[in-house]
């Protein structure tokens, strides 16, 4: 199998592939996505990763298949954890063989090691079967799957509001509730499940994701508090900006949301949907998204109550990080 540095020559084969992948089909046409715009979209975002000196992608032809791999660097995490890490993305694989995945995934191993890396993550959708066999083959440990839900905002039923909590925007003090309750209270992950992150700084992933967010634009944070005015929970919204231009929709994602295990089952999780839903439409915003783990079940049953749908799930590999060393 050939493996080359992806150039501004392949771009019509990039785009062959992200249009024909078989993965984005239910999430394109349920969010009634304009699947030309979509593929344009990544495939710039592919081509601008390409030309980056510490993120190449390679093109992957073997015979009459093609394949699309990358690597990037996760300088934010790298930070948090003190140590190298990187992600292989993007995957595009699925007109390839298996053994030829095999092969393209150990070659990009020599590559990461050859860069230092210590934890290497990888994801792939549940459908491409091979692929996750692969991740394993190369040494990835499986950490979980996540699933894409969505709805569209003007649809029914609405989440109900409870009287008995009030629902406002963030403010600066709020920050410490915040923090311990995202360390309480956000279990399902595969961040928290990734047997090659060091044990004593995983409590603190959330925390110190939920303080870069803080005064951000487009990150809003909506709180909700009880008649004593504690803060029993939070959503923190990501509002993306040219998305009609981009994909022809607009969607607002609904990217964290935590309720203090004193306060579940109480119409907390609902309001804090209801003024999330309120807020994007005011954005002008048509559908919401949102991820979730897998064997979060009660979590997907709450969002299914309220009209979410699942597009998609993704399964979550960890490779290396013990050994320090791609195996």
């Amino acid at each position: 199998m050939e493996m080359r540095f992806l150039t501004l020559e392949d771009r019509p084969l990039l785009e062959r592939l992200l249009r024909e992948n078989p993965y984005k089909e239910i999430q394109v046409a349920f969010q009634r996505l304009d699947p030309e715009k979509m593929v344009q979209f990544h495939a710039d975002r592919i081509l601008r990763q390409a030309a980056g000196p510490d993120s190449p992608v390679w093109v992957c032809q073997a015979g009459n298949r093609s394949g699309i791999l990358g690597i990037q660097p996760s300088e934010t995490h790298s930070q948090f954890v003190g140590f190298s890490i990187f992600s292989i993305e993007p995957i595009l694989t699925y007109n390839l063989r298996t053994p030829d995945k095999e092969e393209a995934l150990q070659r990009v191993g020599d590559v990461l090691e050859a860069k230092g890396a210590r934890l290497v993550w990888a994801r792939c959708d549940e459908n491409e079967g091979d692929l996750n066999h692969c991740l394993v083959q190369v040494g990835g440990e499986y950490c979980g799957a996540t699933v894409r839900l969505s709805r569209w905002l003007s649809a029914s039923p609405r989440p109900e509001r409870s009287p008995n909590f009030r629902v406002r925007a963030v403010q600066d003090e709020d920050r410490p509730a915040l923090r311990d309750l995202a360390r309480a209270n956000h279990t399902h992950s595969h961040f928290l499940r990734d047997p090659n992150l060091p044990r004593e700084r995983k409590p603190d992933v959330f925390p110190a994701y939920l303080d870069r967010c803080f005064g951000h634009k487009n990150r809003p944070f909506l709180v909700a508090e009880d008649s004593s005015g504690k803060v029993v929970g939070f959503s923190l919204l990501l509002c993306p900006e040219g998305q009609e231009q981009r994909l022809g929709q607009t969607i607002g994602i609904v990217d964290f949301i935590a309720v203090d295990e004193s306060a579940q089952g109480k119409g907390v999780g609902a309001g804090l949907l209801a003024e999330s839903f309120d807020l994007m439409e005011r954005q002008g915003y048509r559908l919401v998204e949102l991820k979730t783990m897998l064997d979060n079940v009660k979590g997907i049953q709450f969002y299914q109550k309220y009209g979410f749908r699942m597009l998609s799930a993704e399964l979550h590999f960890s490779i290396g990080g013990r050994s320090g060393r791609w195996p």
